[in-house]
């Protein structure tokens, strides 16, 4: 029996040769339960906000980890996942830095108002309601790569003991979801 999202995206990779495991951390989170910040490591550990001013602040934002080749993080992180909503695991294709460029993509919402707010998918407790905050276009896009073909198979939460999935299941096969409509840098939520 599957006790835990590690569990079950572990056992899931095993049907994903050609894909890494990647965990989505909210750096905040994770400095709070361990005390310490997350320490980039390049190709391992990447912040989202990796240039001026944002940088100042990279700490408490999202990280993406690869976690092929680190078993001292998988265990880190599934202690963190364990104990508190903050990780997000995934399961693609792409490349660590190429996934960072897509989430990016989505950090910055323009509100109704004009104002500019900060969009937390990242946080497990968000993602498992984005599908109901977005609308399917806006949905596809953050779970789908359309430029490299990606599979995104799973992302999985630890909320409530429960694994919730995005993307309306397994995708055995690379899922082509519309031509990108959003402006770069930017999502809208009218």
């Amino acid at each position: 029996m599957i006790n835990s999202s590690y569990d079950f995206i572990m056992r899931s990779l095993m049907f994903y040769p050609d894909c890494s495991l990647f965990a989505l951390i909210d750096g905040l989170q994770y400095e709070r339960y361990f005390g310490d910040e997350i320490q980039h490591e390049q190709g391992v550990a990447e912040p989202f906000l990796n240039s001026w001013p944002d940088s100042r602040l990279a700490f408490a934002g999202p990280w993406l980890f690869r976690l092929n080749n680190s078993v001292s993080h998988r265990e880190k992180l599934k202690q963190l996942a364990e104990a508190i909503p903050s990780v997000s695991w995934i399961i693609s294709s792409e490349s660590l830095e190429s996934l960072i460029v897509h989430f990016k993509s989505f950090l910055n919402l323009q509100l109704p108002d004009g104002r500019c707010a900060l969009f937390r998918f990242y946080d497990p407790r968000i993602l498992a309601e984005v599908e109901f905050l977005l609308d399917e276009t806006h949905y596809v896009q953050l779970i789908n790569r359309t430029t490299f073909n990606q599979r995104i198979v799973k992302y999985l939460n630890d909320i409530l003991g429960e694994t919730t999935s995005l993307g309306g299941g397994d995708h055995k096969e690379p899922v082509s979801p519309p031509v990108d409509l959003l402006p770069e840098n930017s999502t809208s939520l009218n």
